[in-house]
């Protein structure tokens, strides 16, 4: 049996789509894949739109992004019959919001500090 149980899509920083994996992994004689994209399940939608029609087995999953002791850790977390809790599902929709109030918050102090628009 050969898997990948840690492919991104272009949901994260792949470059494929869920439809354009499933087919590379076929090409590459793949039994089973999961994908763990960073910091969301936006794949999990394709997924249960295309499940029939792939015909493959794909796992879902999510790569979290996290800090231990001042140090920067990825966990890989595999959904169990791809079902992804109502609580992880608005944890992880509402990161693009907090990233985006933090970038914002950066900008805001590169003018205040620095004069830098």
């Amino acid at each position: 049996m050969r898997a990948d149980l840690h492919i991104h899509t272009n949901h994260s920083d792949g470059v494929y789509s869920l439809e354009e994996v499933v087919e590379r992994a076929k090409l590459n004689k793949m039994s089973i894949i999961a994908i763990t994209d960073h910091d969301n399940v936006g794949c999990y939608d394709d997924y249960c739109r295309l499940k029939e029609q792939l015909n493959y087995p794909v796992i879902i999953g999510i790569e979290l992004s996290t800090n231990y002791c001042d140090t920067a850790v990825h966990i890989l977390g595999y959904f169990k019959d791809n079902i992804i809790g109502d609580e992880l599902l608005s944890y992880v929709r509402n990161i693009p919001k907090q990233r985006e109030k933090r970038a914002q918050e950066i900008i805001e102090k590169l003018k205040k500090y620095y004069d830098i628009d």
